[in-house]
């Protein structure tokens, strides 16, 4: 039997528990030895649903809340350039055109994330001091887009905080206890099975694999 690495999803070690638990349900010399384990099971599932349904979705949400923000720079980046040709009448080294435009919307889009906020900051510096009404209008609804770039990407990275939270303070304590519960279940095991002759590889069929990812290996004690 391995100990369950801190990487292995919750649902298995759930599984892997009830399997043991159930295990030990069928052997009357083991029934009994079950409490805490059990009573862990159920706290890995309340803790994977929680991650599951509210912390992942959370982070899905906040993902698309920022892909759409960013779309909506592009697009602007797009609309900007085909609006100030036109009042540059198609003369991309007209200042007009020039001032805002610092590279082509195809260039723009592809930029990251720094580079295309940068952009975006100023076009909002330049069209504070904008004196054509008609420029001014048009790029006017970058300040906006900007903030609620901003506020996409903070809730994204919010997300991601509650996700690594919750892996710190919930998921790896719950499975140390879970991999200590295990131990102390199998010394238990192997001793029944020194008592009652049952041979040294039963213990070993109380428990499944552990979970995916690196493992540490878990010897039965001596007797």
């Amino acid at each position: 039997m391995q100990d369950h690495d801190p990487g292995a999803a919750l649902d298995d070690v759930a599984d892997d528990g009830w399997f043991t638990c159930c295990r030990c349900d069928a052997e009357p010399s083991a029934s009994a030895l079950t409490g805490n384990l059990s009573k862990l099971v159920t706290e890995c599932d309340a803790a994977d649903a929680h991650h599951k349904k509210k912390l992942r979705r959370g982070k899905t949400k906040a993902d698309a809340g920022a892909v759409a923000a960013r779309g909506r720079v592009e697009a602007f980046a797009n609309t900007v350039s085909k609006k100030l040709l036109g009042i540059a009448d198609q003369d991309r080294a007209d200042v007009r055109f020039a001032k805002y435009m610092t590279k082509s919307a195809s260039e723009l889009v592809s930029l990251d994330r720094p580079s295309l906020r940068a952009w975006l900051s100023g076009v909002v510096d330049a069209g504070a001091a904008e004196s054509d009404k008609a420029i001014a209008a048009i790029v006017k609804p970058a300040a906006g887009l900007r903030d609620k770039w901003d506020a996409a990407e903070a809730a994204r990275t919010s997300a991601e905080a509650a996700i690594a939270h919750h892996r710190t303070t919930v998921k790896e304590p719950l499975l140390a206890a879970i991999n200590a519960e295990r131990r102390i279940l199998l010394a238990s095991l192997v001793q029944i099975a020194a008592k009652d002759k049952l041979g040294k590889k039963w213990p070993a069929t109380f428990f499944r694999r552990a979970g995916k990812g690196k493992k540490a290996g878990l010897v039965a004690p001596e007797t």
